[in-house]
């Protein structure tokens, strides 16, 4: 079956959005950031579509204190300390959401282009045979 690109580029996205999660809660399981299951329990994907139902925006969504564990900061470190806060952390980063994130972003647009260029193409194809 010949495709214009556009059920791939959608399903290409759901399965993208659907990765990106199951990626994060494998590194939280691995990392043991699942002290209560609150950050795990948060993790969801979203593809919001325009009118025209073409995917518009791809949301995640996690409980903002993820940026803080991923980063190893807490309630031990206060905005303006003067560096030497005088105790031990406790607290250790443990990156779950970024080592990858940006890798896998890239080859998302590496996709979407490839994508593109097959619809670009039989859109081509369509108007040169006058079937378009």
């Amino acid at each position: 079956m010949q495709t214009n690109g556009t059920n791939d580029r959608s399903l290409y996205l759901e399965e993208w959005t659907r990765m990106m999660v199951n990626i994060w809660e494998e590194k939280i399981l691995l990392l043991d950031v699942n002290e209560t299951g609150a950050l795990y329990n948060s993790l969801k994907g979203f593809l919001v579509k325009n009118s025209g139902g073409d995917v518009a925006v791809i949301e995640h969504f996690f409980n903002f204190y993820g940026i803080y564990v991923d980063k190893g900061t807490g309630k031990e470190f206060y905005k303006g300390n003067a560096g030497d806060i005088g105790i031990t952390p406790n607290r250790k980063a443990k990156p779950w959401f970024n080592p990858k994130f940006y890798y896998y972003t890239m080859k998302l647009a590496e996709k979407m282009t490839e994508i593109s260029g097959k619809e670009f193409t039989y859109i081509m194809k369509k108007v040169i045979e006058g079937t378009g």
